[in-house]
């Protein structure tokens, strides 16, 4: 099939017309132009997972029947499933809508996909054919959702009333359904459908006005799944308790469908751990994929699809615009020294790449006194900053707690020795104890103020400092009765999401700090203009580096090594 050529007057789309027929009947579409911006305009847009194009299965197109296209068996199965049987059903599908030869078009229609969600009459999810009990699975979902009602914003639950204003027994039934083993493994299938995976779909669902879910021939709406699943990560705590050594990997599941409903604004310089486990085909829609959900700021910076562009050439590119735009060098807290054999500089983020540690994020800090960026890029990979040396790297130690309080515990008390040997000695901030800088080392800053801890789930620093020094004096037998309790949990829990996959190190001066795994000795500790926190660089020779990562270090990170301590 040779596709015409779209208006470039205007926002063109194809659109689908799905002939009737009877389920086994061979597919046939027409496809036919029309503008975004005419009125009472009625389709619906398809989200589904392309799948594999091996065997591909072809649709005739087109009045005579003469021509066809070839689409993926799972698009084929779609098509089937959605067919009426004695009307048109007109879609957009982008597989077939958009012309994927064509580099250009394909760049202008991923520009405006955003607009095509957002204007579709309904937006159909298509998780695939029933099978492992999904219907009965999105049916109990359907069930749970409309008995309880969701406040996305404020992030709050309550049991739905009736016509005749009568609440529902939401909880109850919500913990009774949740008992059973046979709905536990149907709604594991469920979840584990390769949709929940994709990362377009935050796009496609996210701008929906209206939205149903599909399998098989089950039909539900969206906002009673969106609600179910709401209502299941409420109870996740409770349901790893009770699957035992499954909970764990079914939690993980809830919460990873619990992003694809949970419709928020992204910010560039944080997206890369939000979308390091999703899948997409193509690595350079892990920015163009996710344009339109940025948040309204970020969209201003002008980024625009591009396919003739490699993947580092999209990535690199997308680290200059934000770095122009808003004379900020943020964005480098995504960057880590992994692969070697990479194409990118070192302060570009690989949005491909899964990071080995979580960002520190959400401390207070202030390493380059707010001060703008100075950055300009010379050419061949190479960014010219400004900014200053702190210290070097002296000594470096990995990170492992462990499963258990006995290995954390060994942890710590390994931890101590490289920073005191046996005795206290006076490796400290402006005064404080070892064991005070150890915890503010190793929580980030996270918890610090009695009055104010930086968020209600963090535990309070002082009490932090007390356990830190309880479990540095007593045998490992005496722990275990702590193992938990809610101050240990809640106080492991950060900083363990703080420290995996990182290093404690001493700098020659004597003072800690956290820095990448990949951290070494010789490596160096800069405040750079435009940068909140700490980098660690690596020099290469002739006044290059490399960056290895964000550091912490106390004092360094609230402008202490640019501005020098308060009086």
């Amino acid at each position: 099939y040779q596709y015409s050529t779209l208006s470039k007057e205007g926002k063109h789309i194809r659109l689908l017309d799905l002939s009737p027929g009877a389920f086994s009947e061979n597919l046939h579409i027409e496809l036919r132009q029309v503008s975004l911006e005419k009125k009472s305009l009625y389709f619906e847009a398809l989200s589904y997972v392309w799948g594999s194009p091996i065997n591909p299965s072809f649709i005739t197109i087109g009045s005579e029947r003469n021509s066809v296209i070839l689409v993926t068996q799972n698009l084929a199965i779609a098509l089937r499933h959605l067919r009426y049987t004695d009307k048109i059903r007109t879609l957009w599908v982008d597989a077939a809508c958009i012309n994927q030869r064509d580099t250009a078009e394909r760049s202008t229609q991923v520009s405006i996909m955003s607009d095509i969600y957002q204007m579709a009459t309904h937006v159909i999810v298509w998780l695939g054919p029933d099978e492992n009990d999904s219907c009965y699975a999105l049916q109990t979902m359907a069930s749970i959702g409309s008995k309880v009602e969701v406040n996305w914003i404020s992030y709050a639950m309550k049991p739905s009333v009736d016509i005749d204003g009568n609440q529902s027994e939401s909880l109850d039934i919500l913990q009774s359904s949740l008992n059973q083993d046979t709905l536990i493994r149907a709604l594991d299938h469920l979840f584990h459908r390769p949709w929940f995976e994709r990362l377009w779909v935050r796009q496609e669902i996210g701008l929906a006005n209206e939205a149903v879910i599909a399998c098989g021939q089950l039909v539900v709406p969206w906002k009673k799944f969106k609600n179910a699943i709401f209502a299941i990560q409420m109870e996740s705590a409770r349901l790893e308790r009770l699957l035992g050594s499954r909970g764990k990997y079914f939690s993980q599941r809830v919460k990873l469908v619990y992003t694809v409903c949970d419709h928020k604004f992204y910010l560039l310089d944080h997206l890369r751990p939000e979308i390091s486990q999703i899948r997409c085909s193509d690595q350079r829609d892990r920015i163009y994929g996710m344009l339109s959900l940025l948040h309204p700021s970020h969209q201003k910076m002008g980024i625009l699809p591009n396919y003739s562009l490699s993947v580092p050439q999209v990535y690199q590119d997308t680290t200059l615009r934000f770095i122009e735009y808003w004379k900020s060098l943020a964005i480098l807290f995504q960057c880590e020294l992994q692969d070697p054999s990479s194409k990118m500089p070192t302060w570009v983020p690989d949005w491909s790449s899964e990071p080995l540690a979580n960002p520190i994020s959400g401390v207070p800090s202030n390493a380059s006194g707010y001060l703008e960026a100075i950055a300009r890029y010379k050419g061949k990979g190479v960014l010219s900053v400004v900014g200053l040396y702190v210290e070097s790297i002296a000594q470096v130690q990995p990170l492992q707690f462990g499963d258990n309080i006995a290995e954390f515990q060994a942890m710590v008390k390994k931890l101590w020795r490289t920073m005191c040997g046996e005795n206290e000695k006076p490796r400290h901030f402006r005064g404080r104890s070892s064991s005070w800088t150890m915890c503010d080392t190793i929580c980030c800053g996270l918890f610090r103020h009695t009055t104010s801890p930086m968020r209600t789930d963090y535990p309070v620093f002082e009490d932090c400092v007390q356990l830190l020094e309880f479990i540095l004096t007593v045998e490992p037998e005496e722990l275990y009765a702590w193992e938990y309790s809610s101050s240990w949990e809640s106080y492991t829990r950060q900083v363990e999401e703080v420290c995996q996959n990182r290093s404690f190190f001493i700098i020659t001066q004597g003072s800690i700090g956290l820095a990448p795994l990949s951290a070494r000795p010789g490596d160096e500790i800069c405040v750079l203009l435009g940068c909140d926190s700490t980098m660690l660089l690596r020099p290469t020779g002739g006044g290059y580096h490399q960056v290895v990562g964000q550091s912490y270090m106390t004092g360094a990170n609230t402008g202490d090594a640019l501005l020098g301590p308060l009086p």
